[in-house]
């Protein structure tokens, strides 16, 4: 059995592979820029809702509740943990402390950045999985690798988050 920090991590190493060696797959393979954004945002759930459930913030049962979108909104999750914990903020738990502006900065965009919310509303209602989605409602970062490392190294500090908080 995988951990849901292993499945986030997973997610984002998939993503990461699709890159591989040097991106030309997704050029060349226009229809999998869907499948890589939704990676992305799949890790970043996963990884929000292993942080809620392993500091005790939330159950799994409220992190599928209707008001965070059948457990699929980001934002939406990301605020309901907030409320469990002011005045931290559960995004700079998860985020490397250092090094990482960069990475960071893409975190926030995708979490709370109003240029992400046709995304994380098709990410949301699945869209993104089918590619049922309008002209626009697909955001992406300049810098896969960027994105991907920030997504990456999000999913991959869980566990020190927790710590961090429950050591307060």
């Amino acid at each position: 059995m995988y951990s849901l920090t292993d499945s986030a991590i997973a997610h984002a190493k998939s993503a990461q592979k699709l890159l591989e060696p040097d991106g030309t797959f997704l050029n060349t393979q226009k229809a999998a820029i869907p499948v890589f954004v939704n990676l992305l945002f799949q890790s970043i759930e996963i990884s929000l809702k292993s942080f809620a459930t392993e500091a005790e913030l939330l159950s799994p049962r409220e992190l599928r509740s209707t008001n965070l979108r059948n457990g699929h909104g980001i934002r939406e999750i990301a605020e309901a943990i907030n409320k469990k914990m002011p005045p931290k903020e559960v995004i700079n738990l998860l985020l490397p402390m250092r090094g990482f502006a960069i990475s960071n900065a893409i975190i926030i965009k995708m979490v709370y950045g109003s240029e992400f919310e046709p995304t994380r509303q098709s990410y949301a209602c699945r869209k993104i999985t089918y590619a049922e989605f309008r002209k626009g409602d697909l955001q992406v970062v300049n810098g896969s690798k960027d994105w991907v490392n920030a997504v990456l190294a999000t999913s991959q500090n869980v566990g020190s988050a927790v710590l961090r908080y429950k050591n307060g």
